[in-house]
């Protein structure tokens, strides 16, 4: 009897698509500590009763970047958690009407975690803070590149 040779073929992707998604997914997002001091020291500062904007144009990348943070004053690891969620499903809307390249950090504050405290209302004062800025259009239904 002759063996049979078994052909064995991988059904996972080679390890650069997954190196690659991950890239794509940081797009936009500020990570290193010398981007949020750039931010932090040039930008232009605006306080809420949720969250503090800081807010740049930047020269670099096409889109806005972001970054979250909440500080340990806000909580234990569940509500900083919890705040950064409700930033970025707040901040999340307000992408399509973003106008000029930026690099924006929110700073989550001490009354965001409470329980009433809901994406809606966070996204109502990230509005409020960056329109004087001139980060978001006039007409809500204005999109970049003009379409809509």
């Amino acid at each position: 009897m002759q063996a049979q040779s078994i052909e064995t073929v991988s059904i996972r992707p080679p390890l650069q698509v997954f190196k690659q998604a991950a890239r794509e997914n940081v797009k936009g997002t500020l990570r290193s500590r010398a981007q949020f001091r750039r931010v932090y020291d040039n930008g232009e500062k605006r306080v809420g009763k949720y969250v503090v904007v800081f807010a740049r144009p930047s020269d670099a990348t096409p889109g806005c970047s972001v970054g979250v943070v909440a500080s340990r004053k806000v909580g234990d690891a569940v509500r900083r958690n919890r705040a950064k969620r409700l930033l970025r499903s707040a901040y999340r809307p307000l992408m399509p009407e973003l106008q000029t390249p930026c690099e924006l950090i929110f700073v989550a504050r001490r009354g965001i975690v409470d329980p009433q405290v809901r994406a809606g209302l966070v996204e109502a004062e990230l509005r409020a803070l960056l329109a004087p800025l001139g980060y978001l259009s006039q007409d809500p239904g204005r999109v970049l590149g003009g379409q809509g």
